[in-house]
């Protein structure tokens, strides 16, 4: 990852530990620095998630520090992530032409469960969006893929507008599952939960302040980091 993301924020936190050190009588609540693992990629918040589990008491506030000054974000934008993948027979492009090619097909998933979210998409008020992040399968030219898989992912600041398109998704499918001699499956890798903010009064005047000082107007937007688990 870059310096912005995460490493300034590791060494900051660590040099508040040592600055703190000799002050911690003067704290009026107790402070916990956590610095957590598997937060990008298919990490899918594992240290987080742990860290909320071990401590079911919700803290007075809860800070991640992620990403750049010019934002911060109280409102927590979930995703949904997908692994798709066909089986076929495959075989020779000649002599087994007319057979089902996982390509092909995987091909036509992604166009179904793409017309599946602009559906979804048109009918709530939450923004919803939708990438494919790879695509790979096939063996070489001259043969009928037996294989393909794809990763796509999912994003909204709403909880229910991503349930909706996971339903949808699940529709989708089922013309194409009952295709003779293909196979298709769906996995979730990530889910990460969509919230709202939870009292932002208790920081948002604090982190004002602080970026203000440095001549800093920063922009408040969504975002995907730590805070979805404890905000959720």
């Amino acid at each position: 990852l870059g310096v912005g993301d995460d490493l300034v924020a590791v060494t900051m936190l660590a040099l508040l530990a040592e600055r703190l050190m000799p002050r911690q009588g003067a704290l009026k609540r107790p402070l916990a620095l956590l610095f957590s693992v598997g937060e990008e990629g298919l990490g899918n918040l594992r240290g987080v998630r742990q860290a909320v589990a071990d401590h079911p008491i919700p803290p007075w506030a809860f800070l991640s520090l992620d990403g750049s000054m010019e934002r911060y974000s109280t409102v927590g934008l979930g995703s949904l992530r997908y692994r798709l993948r066909v089986a076929c027979p495959g075989g020779h492009s000649w002599g087994n032409y007319g057979s089902p090619n996982a390509i092909d097909q995987l091909v036509d998933v992604i166009e179904q469960l793409r017309v599946s979210h602009r559906k979804v998409a048109d009918s709530v008020a939450a923004p919803l969006t939708w990438n494919v992040g790879t695509i790979a399968g096939g063996q070489g030219i001259n043969s009928i893929a037996r294989a393909a898989e794809a990763t796509l992912e999912c994003r909204s600041t709403s909880p229910q507008a991503l349930a909706k398109v996971d339903r949808e998704f699940s529709k989708a499918l089922r013309p194409i599952r009952s295709r003779e001699s293909v196979s298709v499956s769906r996995r979730i890798i990530g889910r990460r939960p969509a919230a709202q903010a939870v009292m932002p009064e208790r920081l948002e005047p604090t982190v004002l302040a602080v970026l203000g000082e440095a001549g800093i107007d920063p922009e408040a937007v969504p975002a995907s980091t730590n805070i979805n688990v404890p905000l959720a």
